[in-house]
């Protein structure tokens, strides 16, 4: 993907305030703040027979931080809890193998595809993933 549209697109999602309303009635959450550069993320999601019907976010982060919760949230609502594990794991391998091609089934992240050379900026596209996870492991 090219640096100029990968950048609009993380920049118009970390500006976007789209998903960044709770359910309702939430059955999962996860607040993790990353300690060195203090990125915060809260997730609520609405679960029901292990499909994900709704979820937002509250974020006090990078622009990077904040476009990945945004597009996270935004690619899975409706699916499953496995499904959803299973683009965890896919993502957290595609951001960092350097030289793993960027898998068609994340084509909606391929904006973040260049973080693979930068630690530290990985680290913030992550961030949201790990939230998610840690959701998804424990119902409130």
């Amino acid at each position: 993907m090219n640096q100029e549209v990968a950048r609009n697109i993380l920049l118009n999602h970390s500006r976007s305030s789209k998903n960044g309303i709770f359910p309702a009635t939430a059955t999962h959450a996860a607040k993790i703040t990353n300690p060195f550069c203090g990125d915060h993320i809260e997730l609520q999601l609405y679960v029901r027979d292990k499909v994900i019907y709704e979820l937002g976010f509250k974020a006090a982060a990078c622009a990077i931080c904040s476009a990945s919760v945004s597009i996270l949230c935004q690619e899975i609502k409706g699916q499953s809890i496995e499904s959803t594990l299973d683009s965890c794991q896919l993502f957290e391998t595609a951001i960092t193998e350097i030289d793993t091609p960027w898998p068609e089934a994340l084509s909606s992240f391929q904006c973040f595809e260049h973080l693979k050379i930068n630690h530290s900026r990985r680290v913030c596209a992550l961030l949201p993933w790990v939230a998610l996870k840690s959701a998804l492991k424990k119902p409130i």
